[in-house]
């Protein structure tokens, strides 16, 4: 029973001085400014990723000459996604026949490997109602979400399209498309509106066919165009060379990675002049944890005479992790002699913070125990002053890191003696009264 009494009694002690916390060895950063622009941003550099040491840069604060924190913000990669338009060849189809190397009023001509070289329109005589068309969208799909924007004759009257369409590669095989569809100009008490748009996201062909359904045409097609959307991410960054251990009990070659950078690719860097490299990719977060398959290998470096053949990328959608292995798949490839060189890519990340301190000014990384209210991580502030100030933004620099070796224990918290006090009448009250209890008990025996 002492003994409970004498560990409660030092739990409670404990409690009331407190916990000391000792802050890790953290990186610095110079930040050098451009110009007087009170927004400054600058590129998260290898070195940054390097020093964190956590997966989403979530250690790090940017300081001016007296330490005080300063507002910042971590800009996310957003693939730039850009709406395009541009006309397409159209061709008026006079009658109902099955495309091939001719019909009455159209010509192709294929060259030796039978692809198409040239359309052109036919000299002979021919029926000229309207039975059908012919686009022609060009040699590569040029996106996403396309669609057909159509120029259609005007007319004074409620007229419908209804039409069927098709898709071919080279004008002989056709498959369908879509069923159906309909274009259609409406008039009602003076006002005009239109349906000049169709969806195309299904199709993957270059040729598409029109099949009008309607026995009586009121309207021609007079042209088409092609909208579409298209993406571009930021250009990649590539980090130096790093130099890959054999381990002789997984029997592969392993490399650090930082966890806080997001991997988009990879380059194997081979030995030999003339090598094949054929093997596995795996990764895992943490040393702990299972590896996990990212992807088979296939590279190589071949060189005969001044001509030379390499392939030595391989391209993914990100990957986190703090440690990636590569297993050949024939050990009389590589062994722990050979000098295996990886470097990566990522995605820029750039980090836009306020300049409302005393310069110069630093980013820290990788310390340990920084709160929020201190970090200055603001990225409603940023976003509403950014917009106000409009324009661009400078580009400022990062110096080499530096390592900062510094521990701070924050003081204990003063003595409560009225609170000592109290848990000891308490402690002692409980006491007398299991003694008391125990007399009691006694005396009933």
């Amino acid at each position: 029973m002492k003994t409970k009494l004498t560990i409660l009694f030092l739990l409670l002690t404990a409690s009331v001085y407190g916990e000391s916390i000792e802050w890790n060895d953290f990186y610095q950063f110079d930040i050098k400014v451009v110009g007087d622009n009170p927004l400054q941003q600058f590129v998260v550099t290898e070195a940054v990723y390097d020093h964190s040491k956590n997966t989403r840069l979530n250690e790090i604060n940017i300081v001016d000459k007296l330490g005080e924190p300063l507002p910042f913000d971590i800009e996310k990669n957003e693939t730039k996604v850009t709406l395009k338009r541009r006309e397409v060849d159209i061709y008026p189809l006079n009658e109902s026949k099955y495309l091939r190397n001719k019909t009455d009023s159209m010509i192709f001509k294929y060259d030796g490997q039978d692809r198409l070289s040239k359309i052109s329109k036919s000299n002979g005589s021919f029926n000229s109602e309207v039975v059908g068309y012919l686009i022609d969208l060009g040699e590569n799909p040029p996106g996403y979400n396309q669609s057909l924007m159509f120029q259609l004759s005007s007319v004074k009257q409620t007229s419908l399209l209804n039409f069927d369409l098709d898709q071919s590669d080279n004008l002989k095989d056709w498959r369908t498309a879509s069923r159906g569809e309909v274009l259609a100009q409406l008039y009602r008490e003076g006002l005009q509106s239109q349906r000049n748009r169709i969806g195309i996201s299904q199709v993957s062909s270059r040729y598409l066919r029109i099949k009008l359904l309607s026995k009586e045409v009121d309207f021609d097609i007079k042209s088409v165009a092609l909208k579409y959307s298209t993406q571009q991410a930021p250009k990649p960054i590539w980090g130096g060379e790093k130099l890959m251990s054999y381990d002789p009990d997984e029997r592969a070659f392993l490399v650090e990675v930082p966890q806080s950078m997001n991997i988009n690719a990879i380059q194997l860097m081979m030995p030999n002049p003339s090598t094949f490299f054929s093997g596995k990719l795996y990764s895992r977060l943490g040393e702990n944890s299972s590896w996990n398959k990212v992807s088979e290998i296939d590279f190589f470096n071949v060189q005969k005479e001044s001509n030379r053949a390499i392939n030595n990328t391989l391209a993914f959608k990100g990957l986190r992790s703090n440690q990636i292995k590569i297993v050949a798949d024939f050990e009389n490839v590589v062994d722990e002699s050979s000098a295996l060189k990886i470097r990566f890519a990522w995605q820029p990340q750039k980090v836009i913070f306020l300049t409302n301190g005393n310069p110069p000014y630093r980013l820290n990384v990788g310390m340990q125990g920084v709160k929020k209210e201190n970090s200055q991580h603001n990225q409603p502030l940023l976003s509403k002053i950014r917009k106000q100030l409009g324009g661009s933004i400078e580009l400022a620099t990062l110096s080499k890191a530096q390592k900062i070796e510094r521990k701070i224990i924050i003081e204990k918290n003063p003595i409560d003696w009225s609170k000592i006090a109290l848990w000891s009448i308490l402690v002692f009250g409980v006491l007398f009264m299991l003694w008391m209890a125990r007399r009691l008990m006694i005396q009933v025996k």
